[in-house]
């Protein structure tokens, strides 16, 4: 089964949600909902964006990749990072805003996650896109990666 695209549109908080998830024990939507002072349904979308990455389980624990990227503290936000541009699909829409900056980025995300997520409205493609985008702006404004 395809996962669902990501709809957190604030990737510093997909991140903080991570660790945090990770790091409470037992922790739930709510918790994060206080945590983030989100309502529960936006809590839910930090947590898919999460999962999407596979940074969390579907059940919202802690897995093998979490594991991995907590083990080294210090580059936590760099393997995130490394997790979204080597994703299938969030990697192409990076690496064309790498390659052809003057390009419409817009227009080539929204006709990549329609080829993706037919079944999508143009609307939810539309706001998935502005996510996706903002996620790889968020990285390549980043002090932390030098392009």
């Amino acid at each position: 089964m395809k996962k669902l695209l990501p709809q957190a549109n604030n990737l510093d908080t997909v991140i903080k949600v991570f660790v945090y998830a990770c790091n409470k024990e037992n922790c739930t939507q709510n918790d994060i909902a206080r945590f983030c002072d989100f309502e529960p349904r936006q809590a839910a979308y930090y947590l898919n964006a999460c999962y999407y990455l596979g940074l969390l389980d579907e059940n919202g624990n802690r897995n093998e990749v979490s594991d991995e990227i907590l083990s080294q503290p210090q580059h936590v936000k760099l393997k995130v990072y490394e997790r979204i541009i080597t994703d299938p699909i969030i990697g192409k829409i990076f690496t064309h805003r790498l390659l052809f900056p003057e390009d419409d980025q817009k227009e080539f995300a929204t006709n990549l996650l329609y080829e993706n997520y037919p079944e999508y409205s143009e609307a939810v493609i539309l706001r998935r896109a502005s996510t996706l985008l903002k996620w790889c702006d968020e990285i390549f404004e980043s002090p932390a990666i030098r392009l």
